[in-house]
Parts: C-alpha cells; structure tokens; sequence
C-alpha cells in the first residue's frame, strides 16, 4: 500500500509534465507533493519531506501568482468579458516609467 502511493505521487508528476497550462501543472504538483508527503510520513523520509514542502510553497505561490495576473484566469486564458484587453491608462503609465528608468540608468553610466 505504502509503495503504491509513491508510483502514484511520481505518476502525477509526470502527468504534471505534460500540461499546457501552468495553471494545471502546478495543481498536479501540489496533488503530487501532498500524496509525497503522506508517503515520506510512512518511510520516515525527513529529508524528502523538507523538499516536498518547499515544492508545494514554490507551486502553491506560483498557482497564487497566476491567479493574480491582470485579465487572466488561472488556466491562462483570457476572459470573455474582455478582461483580458490591456487597459491603455496603465501601459503608457508603464512605457513612461521604463523610459525614465532607462534615462536615469544612461545619466549614472555617464
């Protein structure tokens, strides 16, 4: 029983692989990292747990990060309300700051 949960773990690692979306892949490894954590619970395993817990906060945050993203849900794919359509106030507020960054960096490397 204990063996089948680590070919079920590393199964959804690989399946995690193969995913287009960020969304799912990071899903599937936060699957995969908790039936890893039951596993290296059971085989005594402290320093394979340690891993799995830092790869479930690296892939919990990055599920976080992609549900934050402007217009964007979390499978990466704009919204049909037109969410997803960059909003011209913030782009040039954007462009403006790049060229006053990349102004000051031109006046220090004088």
């Amino acid at each position: 029983m204990i063996e089948l949960l680590g070919w079920v773990g590393g199964g959804l690692v690989l399946l995690s692989l193969i995913q287009r979306s960020h969304a799912r892949l990071h899903s599937l490894n936060i699957l995969a990292c908790t039936v890893f954590l039951v596993y290296d619970t059971l085989m005594k395993l402290p320093s394979m747990f340690a891993m799995n817990v830092a790869l479930l906060a690296v892939s919990a945050r990055q599920l976080l990060h992609l549900r934050r993203v402007d217009g964007r849900r979390p499978d990466n794919r704009a919204q049909p309300d037109g969410a997803g359509v960059p909003d011209p106030q913030k782009t040039e507020r954007a462009t403006g700051l790049l060229r006053s960054c990349d102004g000051a960096h031109q006046i220090a490397s004088r």
